[in-house]
């Protein structure tokens, strides 16, 4: 098990189970997609794009506030 951002009863678990496993789903896709993108700047020997962090962090940290707003909604 892991911690859960809100208290877990019998009418919020499905769903919040729900959510979690999708959050962690798409933190996945983004941070495999992230590495991908340095990976190929990388081999072709170019720097990363100046707004890679900025928008790298909000895109992570929105996910994130996303889906413990949708988890703590229902």
């Amino acid at each position: 098990m892991w911690n859960m951002p809100v208290k877990i009863t019998e009418e919020n678990r499905v769903w919040a189970y729900y959510y979690t496993r999708y959050m962690i789903t798409i933190l996945k896709l983004e941070l495999v997609s992230s590495f991908a993108y340095i990976t190929l700047q990388t081999s072709k020997a170019q720097m990363l794009n100046a707004y890679f962090v900025p928008v790298f962090l909000i895109v992570i940290f929105g996910t994130i506030t996303l889906h413990i707003g949708l988890i703590n909604k229902n």
